[in-house]
């Protein structure tokens, strides 16, 4: 909690606090340090199969999701939150944490086969 001190209770806690994590989340998308110090798969890459003829621009059917859902994926993908951080963080219940995941990853898999 180092910004802890920053919330000026002009908007609910709860709020504040997914504002920051939301902020968190896509300035972690937007580094470097992610796909340069990690040995793991970038999760785009995971709903392409390795067919050089297929070449799509997944960053492009990201930026068409709303930023609720980019910031969603990018909790789970990229800042590996837990399905309970994420219901916490957005005020959902676990099963619909778990559910706009999965209804997100088969959008874009859809996306990328159409």
């Amino acid at each position: 909690f180092l910004h802890l001190h920053d919330f000026k209770k002009q908007a609910a806690f709860s709020s504040w606090l997914y504002r920051l994590a939301t902020n968190h989340c896509l300035n972690y998308i937007k580094s470097k340090a992610y796909s340069e110090s990690s040995g793991m798969q970038h999760p785009s890459e995971t709903l392409i199969h390795e067919d050089p003829t297929s070449k799509i621009d997944v960053h492009h059917l990201l930026q068409k999701l709303p930023l609720e859902d980019r910031t969603i994926l990018a909790m789970k993908f990229m800042g590996e939150y837990t399905y309970e951080e994420i219901s916490a963080i957005c005020e959902i219940s676990l099963s619909a944490a778990k559910m706009r995941v999965s209804r997100l990853i088969t959008k874009l898999r859809e996306e990328v086969n159409t």
